[in-house]
């Protein structure tokens, strides 16, 4: 089969790489949404293993886009084509901004995966007919800039999705340009090397069982489709489980306690003391059922409703000790 004959066909095992990104974006939403129902402590989504999950997930999302990129528009380009497929990418990225801000606003999504893939696909045109070196030098750029540089003239609103910020505001799914349009680079550019030397053939084939070639190639052509209808889906069940079997608090409070009494160790020697004081906190958060919005971070250190608690336990407490 020759190289212009394999373009024009749809490469199965791209479709099976995407779906197998997709399935791995499902598992760490899943674990995201049971800590968000808290069952699971908030902060084993954000650590270890499933931290590395989200950002392997997430490459591989940004890597096949470039690489598809390049197969769609790499010979020719098609206006037509690509505008119809971006305008569909920033109205999906533009309905989840939307959806988050109003239902998740401590987290809302302002820059997250959909906005990078808008991004570079607009970008990467660029880079379709650039000199192979000049790609490498590129990603160069973006991979070591945002290790190098960051600045707080970048803590503007209004340039948070660039990665040079020193503070960025928090978001359940941040990916800004630098570095992570490196990763669609990466795959624009493997795939005009894959096309150069006849490779592209290799990606040609599905694999076995009929039955998993199957599905995965199937998401992997909706992949858009199932990105937007698959964590409406996962928090509603969850929802359904919560009011059937609701989460026991001992299995938030327990991680929340330990590091409220680490860091209270770090001006207050007494072991005794530390114990007492944040037991007691809980304690109080927990008779007003404070303590999964606490988790989720709906309520801030400064709230009135951690303050008081705060305040009563400390004057309780050091009473005790004169």
């Amino acid at each position: 089969m020759n190289q212009p004959e394999t373009i024009k066909k749809r490469l199965q095992k791209v479709d099976l790489f995407r779906g197998l990104a997709l399935l791995g974006m499902v598992i760490y939403h899943f674990s995201w949404d049971l800590s968000y129902f808290s069952y699971i402590a908030p902060q084993i989504p954000a650590e270890g293993s499933l931290r590395l999950l989200a950002r392997v997930v997430a490459f591989c999302f940004l890597f096949i886009s470039g690489f598809s990129l390049f197969l769609a528009q790499g010979k020719k380009l098609h206006p037509k084509a690509f505008s119809r497929r971006l305008l569909i990418i920033i109205l999906a990225a533009f309905l989840v901004s939307l959806a988050t801000y109003f239902i998740m606003p401590q987290g809302f999504i302002y820059f997250g995966i959909l906005h990078e893939i808008a991004f570079a696909s607009v970008i990467g045109l660029f880079f379709l007919y650039t000199p192979i070196w000049l790609n490498f030098i590129a990603l160069a750029i973006f991979v070591i800039l945002p290790l190098m540089f960051k600045s707080d003239l970048f803590n503007a609103p209004y340039f948070l999705w660039l990665g040079l910020s020193t503070y960025p505001r928090p978001s359940f799914d941040y990916v800004p340009v630098f570095p992570w349009f490196a990763a669609a680079l990466l795959g624009l550019t493997a795939a005009r090397i894959c096309y150069c030397f006849d490779l592209l053939s290799c990606l040609q084939n599905g694999i076995a069982p009929h039955w998993l070639n199957t599905f995965l190639q199937l998401i992997g052509r909706h992949s858009l489709i199932f990105y937007l209808v698959h964590q409406p889906i996962l928090l509603a069940v969850l929802y359904c489980i919560s009011l059937i079997f609701p989460p026991s608090p001992d299995a938030l409070r327990a991680p929340m306690e330990n590091a409220c009494v680490n860091e209270c160790h770090q001006s207050q020697p007494d072991n005794r003391l530390c114990t007492n004081f944040c037991g007691c906190v809980f304690d109080k958060m927990e008779e007003q059922n404070l303590i999964p919005a606490f988790s989720k971070g709906e309520i801030t250190e400064d709230d009135d409703r951690l303050q008081k608690p705060v305040n009563e336990c400390w004057g309780k407490i050091i009473g005790k000790m004169e």
